[in-house]
C-alpha cells in the first residue's frame, strides 16, 4: 500500500501558504488562470489527504479489531483442540 507522507504534504501545505502571501504583498501577480489552478489543486490535496487520513484511522481500527477477534477465536479453538486431544488419549479410536 502506498502511502501519503505527512511531512510532503504539511511542506505543500507550507510553500502554498508561502506563495499565497507573497502574492498578497508583491506586485508581480500570476494571471487568472495559474492562480485559480493552484488554489482548487491546493484545496483537492487537503481534502484527498483528510480523506486519505480518515481511511487509514478505519484501516487501523479494522486491523485492531481483526486482531482482537483472531486472538479470542484462537483462544476457543486451541481450548477445545486440547480438551479434544486429551479425550484421544484417554479412549482412543480404533478403525
Amino acid at each position: 500500500m502506498q502511502k501519503i507522507s505527512k511531512r510532503e504534504h504539511q511542506t505543500m501545505i507550507e510553500a502554498y501558504r508561502k506563495f499565497d502571501e507573497f502574492n498578497r504583498l508583491v506586485k508581480y501577480k500570476i494571471n487568472e488562470e495559474e492562480n485559480l489552478i493552484t488554489r482548487e489543486g491546493i484545496e483537492e490535496l487537503r481534502t484527498l489527504y483528510l480523506r486519505f487520513y480518515t481511511l487509514l484511522q478505519e484501516l487501523d481500527s479494522c486491523a485492531k479489531n481483526y486482531e482482537k477477534e483472531k486472538k479470542k477465536i484462537q483462544g476457543v479453538l486451541n481450548k477445545n483442540i486440547r480438551k479434544m486431544n486429551s479425550e484421544l488419549r484417554k479412549n482412543p479410536i480404533i478403525n
